[in-house]
């Protein structure tokens, strides 16, 4: 899951960019994600599902609370893509 790291610090900006000309944000963090499944062995026949994951509502006052709220939801969508998988530990 690189892009969540590589999009981590392109978020935080943004939101510092934003907090700058408001008092608080609420932030939700979605990511479209497409799977393919197969219906066969054959080539060819496979399925692409698209699937949209979000995370909960962060509330942000001060931009110190930035880094850990953009961090903590992009762990809730990690963590709801793993048990969509099937591949949650637990």
């Amino acid at each position: 899951m690189r892009f969540f790291g590589d999009a981590k610090k392109p978020t935080e900006k943004l939101l510092k960019e934003k907090l700058a000309k408001k008092k608080g944000l609420k932030v939700i963090i979605s990511y479209l994600a497409n799977f393919e499944k197969s219906l066969s062995r054959k080539e060819g026949e496979a399925v692409i599902e698209k699937r949209n994951f979000r995370s909960g509502v962060h509330q942000i006052i001060g931009a110190h609370e930035i880094s850990e709220a953009v961090l903590v939801a992009l762990m809730e969508i990690v963590k709801a893509i793993d048990e969509y998988t099937g591949k949650a530990s637990g």
